[in-house]
């Protein structure tokens, strides 16, 4: 798309396609390709007074910009294409940019905010009934419950994020990150054996995609998948395979 926009001069189909790839790459871990072409999709809106263009460069480098844990510049990207949003009646996208400032708030410790987000987000997906949104703005609510210490609302919110992201097309970086969670509450409980079962789907979901961010946040988690193995905790030691 970006090829033959290029040739054919189409500079609202160029924005629109560099700034898709924008999204895309973060998801894949390649941030600064992420960055380089949101950069060159943002300019080029701008330059047209391409609205929609700036909407999703911003959403594509705002998510770059989470995943590095560059949370200011992912608070102000967010916070611009959300009124550009609200402007032009993308609320799609509302939902979408309420769910990045709400991880970020969430991050830096503003839990009244985070929770003012992530509860508008998950409004306006359910009334869109976009299962993607609804899975991100679940995660976003449950990061909030937990962080209230409200674990039991967490784990419900994070289940029903899993069973949607099973039962329907998401892609599998944001169920992902809804399992690893789950494995986080589980491993707090101190039920191992799901915490592990929970840490194991994250990991071969995130590997299905090819997503190195995803892999590495379960890996880094309260409890990576071998540790959380029941017989490891015990302080059984980890039998080798038989050679044959």
């Amino acid at each position: 798309s970006v090829e033959v926009a290029r040739k054919a001069d189409d500079r609202w189909g160029l924005a629109d396609a560099l700034g898709t790839l924008s999204s895309i790459y973060p998801l894949q871990g390649e941030f600064d390709r992420a960055e380089d072409v949101g950069a060159e999709a943002g300019a080029i809106a701008r330059r047209f007074g391409d609205r929609q263009g700036i909407r999703m460069a911003n959403f594509g480098l705002a998510l770059t910009a989470a995943r590095r844990g560059r949370l200011s510049t992912a608070r102000s990207l967010s916070e611009e294409g959300l009124a550009i949003c609200r402007e032009i009646g993308d609320r799609w996208f509302v939902s979408y940019f309420l769910w990045i400032l709400a991880g970020s708030a969430a991050e830096s410790g503003d839990i009244v905010a985070a929770r003012a987000y992530a509860e508008e987000s998950l409004t306006i997906a359910q009334e869109l009934e976009g299962p993607l949104l609804i899975v991100c703005a679940l995660d976003a609510i449950a990061a909030v419950a937990r962080a209230e210490g409200e674990d039991e609302a967490a784990q419900r919110h994070l289940a029903e994020a899993v069973e949607i992201g099973r039962t329907t097309i998401v892609p599998h970086s944001y169920v992902a990150s809804a399992l690893r969670a789950l494995g986080e509450l589980a491993a707090a409980r101190g039920e191992l054996a799901e915490a592990a079962a929970c840490f194991e789907e994250s990991l071969t979901l995130a590997r299905g995609v090819d997503d190195p961010w995803a892999i590495a946040r379960t890996r880094s988690g309260s409890g990576s998948p071998a540790a959380m193995r029941p017989e490891r905790a015990a302080g059984k030691p980890r039998r080798r395979p038989r050679r044959p």
